[in-house]
């Protein structure tokens, strides 16, 4: 009887694992706000299969055919459980409830500590909008943007520059995004206040080493910023009052359950304390402070749309600048100090049946510098700026075991006007060379590969080509061996100036050696087409944004990261020490202040 149990034995198990599975794919969400739940826990009970939402609170479960109990659990909600009959595939949704224990203080995280230990990235800060609110405040207002500065590897600028430096990279080599819109400028009064309004963000992220292929056009980090939806099932105001600036939001449904909206303002009142702070200290002070004004301004709007349970729009815009302003009206003299940002974008999310994803994104940026400054008859005016218009799309796989596979491609078209400069004496204009625009095309394919290798090591895989063109319209001037100009080559719109291509792999790797820790390492390659030109005898933000051209090549980098995770205490405690080593290429500096070089042949 054994040979035969042994055979039917082996006969079933075959049976079993050839069985097909069937995938139950759905959402978890808040029953109230109708917002996603980020990171909830779906799970076969009595079983250990189970998987995590993703960012738009969406899930993928693969399960042998028959009867199962699948439960949804979230930190700070009820568990919820369904039982199905697995047949063929099919659409299970969660609707959790926040739960309400009165207990002694519970310290609540966004992030599991075991990802410390278990997950590939080695250098990543996440924040969620409750651990902002958290945040030590200055002059009233909790700014991540001030505390993640505060992290290993990264120091904020100086000499009142704004921009901070991630392992010893440039102020221009870190990408800020806000709902997938490039920011250029992330400060306020030279780097005091950044432009992310707390009340407006649902959560943030950090990468300054591992960078994955969705990722690129900067060599040194990724920040990662992403607003809230506007509440879906009731309305709201709520405002601040700070020391320095006020804000107020608003927020609410239009409609039931599909539609929401959310505003949100902030404006300073710098001048008005500090003026009479510094005219009652500082003697004599009064005439030059009386006719002086200064402050800075942030505007949010968002508007949310969920048609059915596979798809979410949403438009964002942004807007938001400082403003400086000094006269003395006896020496009819008069300045005025402007910069900001205007940002406009599209997301558009799309969950498939069988773990796919199309994250797809359409987004404007300006950012626009401008000085003008008038004595007598003298009128002087000096512009900068830049103008991105971004289409990017991300089809994401995810399968059992954790392994998640992401491919897209990405387009930039960039405008840059480097020094614009207008002036006039005695109403009369000045020839100052003519004002330039520089155009450009980046284009980029990415894939990246996560999964389990073997044992406890876990690789993630990636690669990003990108193709850069400058093209025209564009005057280039010859010269010869002593700089005098003598022939200049034109360039018609359709015309390719200069053609860059690059292939930039990536590689992080994990090995976990027990449950409480694991060694990391990560190799990163990118490639930077646009540059920060600064004037470091000028405090002020009158930084210059310069595309590469057949002069100026891209900037190259590659990162080694090497570290030792371990979580202490039950996982109560989470350390890590890490090892970095960084090598550049093509860095580029002003020999010479570039206010006084307003020609053509200075590119």
């Amino acid at each position: 009887m054994k040979p035969i149990l042994t055979g039917i034995l082996i006969i079933i198990a075959i049976s079993l694992h050839g069985q097909k599975r069937v995938a139950v794919n759905g959402r978890v969400i808040d029953k109230n706000t109708r917002e996603a739940l980020i990171g909830a826990t779906i799970y076969i009970k009595g079983t250990t299969e189970g998987t995590i939402s993703n960012e738009e609170g969406y899930f993928l479960l693969r399960v042998l055919p028959g009867n199962h109990i699948v439960a949804a659990s979230y930190l700070g909600y009820q568990t919820d459980t369904a039982q199905i009959n697995t047949s063929v595939n099919q659409t299970l949704n969660f609707n959790l409830t926040r739960s309400l224990i009165q207990t002694e203080e519970v310290i609540v995280t966004a992030k599991n500590p075991e990802d410390n230990i278990k997950s590939i990235e080695t250098g990543e800060v996440r924040l969620s909008m409750r651990e902002i609110k958290k945040l030590p405040a200055l002059m009233g207002e909790s700014d991540f943007l001030r505390i993640i500065q505060l992290s290993p590897g990264i120091s904020s600028a100086n000499d009142g520059n704004s921009g901070f430096y991630v392992r010893g990279g440039g102020a221009d080599q870190n990408l800020v995004l806000l709902d997938n819109a490039t920011i250029y400028n992330a400060n306020h009064v030279l780097g005091f206040f950044s432009v992310f309004n707390s009340k407006t963000i649902a959560n943030t992220k950090l990468i300054k080493s591992g960078m994955p292929a969705q990722y690129g056009g900067r060599l040194s980090s990724i920040v990662n910023v992403s607003t809230r939806d506007g509440d879906y099932t009731k309305y709201g105001v709520t405002g601040s009052i700070g020391l320095l600036s006020s804000g107020v939001s608003i927020e609410g449904p239009i409609g039931k359950d599909k539609l929401s909206f959310l505003i949100a303002a902030r404006r300073s009142y710098i001048s008005e304390v500090l003026q009479p702070l510094v005219t009652s200290t500082i003697k004599n002070s009064s005439g030059f402070y009386q006719n002086s004004e200064y402050y800075f301004y942030d505007l949010n709007a968002k508007l949310s749309f969920k048609p059915n349970r596979k798809d979410k729009i949403s438009i964002s815009y942004y807007q938001g600048g400082d403003d400086y302003k000094i006269s003395k009206p006896e020496f009819d003299f008069a300045n005025n100090l402007k910069w900001g940002n205007k940002v406009l974008a599209l997301n558009w999310s799309h969950n498939f049946d069988k773990g796919y994803n199309l994250a797809t994104s359409v987004t404007t940026t300006n950012y626009a510098f401008n000085l003008s400054a008038n004595q007598n008859t003298v009128n002087v005016n000096l512009f900068s700026g830049v103008n991105d218009f971004t289409f990017k799309s991300i089809l994401t796989k995810t399968l059992s075991k954790g392994t998640i596979i992401k491919t897209g491609i990405e387009h930039v078209y960039h405008q840059f006007r480097p020094n614009n400069l207008d002036a006039s004496a005695l109403d009369t204009d000045l020839e100052l060379g003519s004002n330039r625009l520089l155009n450009s095309h980046e284009t980029s394919l990415f894939y990246n590969h996560e999964a389990n290798i073997i044992g406890n090591l876990r690789a993630g895989i990636g690669v990003r080509l990108t193709n850069y063109m400058h093209v025209g319209p564009y005057n280039q001037m010859i010269k010869n061996a002593i700089g005098e100009i003598t022939d200049t080559i034109t360039y018609s719109n359709k015309d390719v100036i200069k053609t860059y291509q690059s292939v930039e792999p990536r590689l992080s790797l994990r090995y976990q050696i027990n449950k409480l820790s694991s060694v990391k390492g990560a190799v990163t390659y990118n490639t930077q087409y646009i540059h920060l030109v600064s004037s470091s005898s000028v405090t002020l933000p009158t930084d210059v944004w310069l595309p590469s051209t057949n002069l100026i090549e891209p900037q190259k980098g590659v990162q080694y990261t090497c570290g030792y995770f371990r979580n202490v205490m039950e996982h109560t405690y989470t350390s890590s020490i890490n090892v970095y080593y960084k090598d550049f290429k093509n860095q580029i500096e002003l020999l010479s202040g570039y206010i006084g070089n307003f020609k053509d042949n200075i590119f």
